[in-house]
């Protein structure tokens, strides 16, 4: 990845989250208690038909021929929340020129998928180098850095729930170091990033309670009242919308090969300047193109996608 020098203030941003790549090697059955058996098999006889480590790499390469100032992952690097998982994302990192100083990373549910990898920390010791220096998940979110006009708050919402539960959870603690973020005096756009979407999801009350944002309301109620981003993943699909002044925005999972667009797996990018965001485009990769040079497509993200 190419870092670009900023010009006029602008600012370029990539985010790209849920990356739920297959296992890099076998699983102890030792280890694939509770819900990290209920996880295993769906990986294994249900995403792993869609979620395609090539595709993934194919992503990450043509993301490494562009040009940004932040790489944002906004959770799921891995899928049981076990060590290996992590080695293998950081070595992909390495490889396609990610480097810690422009890329900031988020856990999502499958990063917290047991109480063991919540009590234990492991996301952030796996991921240490990746964190701030004396970075603690107590103390430690949101992540904030400034780059250029622009303020990046990275939330924590994920939590560990029960079986067939990837529920969030807007904590206490980070919502009101967040307000101190949002309380400065200072002109720069702000982007909060979280992994589960700052809304209730729709259909059923059963969907929303499996998969939602506990607490959302309190998230919004803090950031709707001025103009701001906020980017998010779970839902692992192309979504936008206007919640008061605020401009939501899903990515994608960047390694579920669908055959749809609102789904197919791809990365965003974000073009700020000082009044905001003035440009947001979804990099969508289709890796069954015949042709290659149809195998990456950008496409501007409307002003608003609903339906998630």
């Amino acid at each position: 990845m190419h870092i670009c020098p900023m010009k006029d203030d602008i600012v370029k941003i990539c985010h790209l989250s849920d990356f739920h790549l297959p296992l890099p090697k076998e699983v102890p059955i030792s280890r694939l208690l509770g819900k990290r058996l209920l996880g295993w098999a769906n990986l294994t006889f249900k995403r792993s038909g869609t979620h395609k480590l090539k595709a993934f790499e194919a992503l990450l390469e043509h993301l490494a021929a562009q040009d940004f100032d932040m790489v944002v992952v906004s959770g799921d690097l891995v899928n049981l929340a076990l060590s290996f998982e992590y080695s293998q994302v950081t070595e992909l990192f390495y490889k396609y020129g990610l480097v810690p100083e422009t890329t900031i990373v988020l856990p999502g549910n499958h990063d917290r998928y047991t109480p063991g990898a919540q009590s234990s920390g492991i996301f952030e010791r796996a991921m240490k180098q990746w964190l701030p220096n004396g970075f603690s998940s107590r103390t430690g979110y949101p992540i904030v850095r400034s780059v250029g006009p622009v303020t990046i708050a990275a939330m924590d919402t994920a939590v560990w729930r029960g079986p067939l539960r990837a529920a969030g959870l807007v904590k206490t603690s980070s919502l009101k170091r967040l307000a101190k973020v949002v309380s400065r005096d200072d002109d720069r756009h702000l982007v909060v990033v979280t992994h589960h979407p700052p809304f209730r999801l729709e259909g059923s009350w059963n969907r929303h309670y499996r998969n939602g944002l506990s607490g959302y309301k309190k998230l919004v109620d803090l950031l709707c009242h001025r103009k701001c981003t906020l980017l998010h993943g779970h839902l692992h699909k192309l979504s936008r919308r206007q919640i008061g002044l605020m401009d939501v925005i899903g990515v994608p999972s960047a390694s579920n090969v669908t055959g749809y667009l609102k789904s197919q797996l791809s990365y965003h990018v974000y073009t700020f300047d000082k009044s905001g965001l003035i440009n947001a485009e979804a990099v969508v990769h289709w890796p069954d193109a015949v042709d290659k040079e149809h195998r990456f497509e950008r496409r501007i993200i409307p002003g608003e996608i609903l339906n998630v």
